[in-house]
């Protein structure tokens, strides 16, 4: 019979899947990741799982999401993270026209993006380590998610676990948030996810860089008849010339 602890874990990770970043696996395009890495903070398909095994544990600490047990602790420090809040801590720094492996991507080229990306630390933000210790003394002093600002750019902080589970309602786009003009950001107009400099396309939503906003259609003006031609009237017929001499004398 499963648990009542078995049950819960299988509930929270639930509504952490929900998030779109993380129906996908962090490290390729794979559908649906079940395993995770637990001090990284992302969610994993099993090939990827295997390369971060691989690494080992003094580099990243695999388990599964649904075989294994999970600390309740462990589990509130994964709702801090996710794939979405990882964006600006492993790939804050991504060079131009970079982007993660294909799902069939083959074994050493998988291996070679992983390594850069959690041994070598390539792309993450210089402060790592400082906002992962921030997010575990969160974790230790009972806060929720989304209680602390990380200042990541690329990456927005998850919602509160109590607001994932109801989608939100429909608002008109809001306007995209500033990006760092000094360190060459841009904002996407689709998504408002801030982008680093290198990339050419969001990596929220893919939509390319540079990409305006679809205007509304302006609404169609009444139709407003042509006036109608006048006729010009015709030229009065100037008067027959009448002559001032008297008559001549008749003989």
């Amino acid at each position: 019979m499963t648990s009542r602890a078995e049950k819960e874990q299988a509930k929270r990770f639930g509504e952490m899947l929900k998030r779109p970043m993380n129906k996908e696996c962090f490290d390729c395009h794979e559908k649906g990741p079940r395993w995770a890495s637990t001090n990284c903070g992302v969610f994993l398909c099993s090939n990827c799982a295997g390369k971060h095994r691989e690494m080992g544990v003094h580099i990243s600490k695999v388990k599964s999401i649904s075989l294994d047990k999970w600390d309740p602790e462990l589990i509130s420090y994964f709702e801090f993270l996710g794939n979405d809040v990882a964006l600006g801590l492993w790939r804050a720094n991504t060079p131009h026209g970079w982007t993660k492996v294909s799902a069939g991507a083959d074994s050493r080229a998988r291996e070679r993006s992983i390594n850069d990306t959690y041994q070598y630390k390539k792309f993450a933000c210089s402060d790592i380590d400082a906002k992962l210790a921030r997010v575990k003394a969160a974790v230790a002093r009972g806060e929720k998610a989304g209680s602390v600002d990380l200042g990541l750019t690329g990456a927005a902080s998850p919602p509160p676990a109590a607001a994932v589970a109801a989608p939100p309602a429909a608002a008109p786009p809001a306007a995209a948030p500033a990006a760092s003009a000094a360190s060459g950001e841009w904002a996407c107009h689709r998504c408002t996810f801030i982008n680093p400099a290198g990339a050419t396309k969001c990596k929220m939503c893919e939509t390319p860089r540079g990409a305006a906003p679809t205007p509304a259609a302006a609404p169609a003006a009444p139709a407003v008849p042509a006036p109608r031609p006048v006729a010009a009237p015709a030229p009065t017929p100037a008067p027959a010339a009448t002559s001032l001499r008297p008559p001549a004398p008749t003989a």
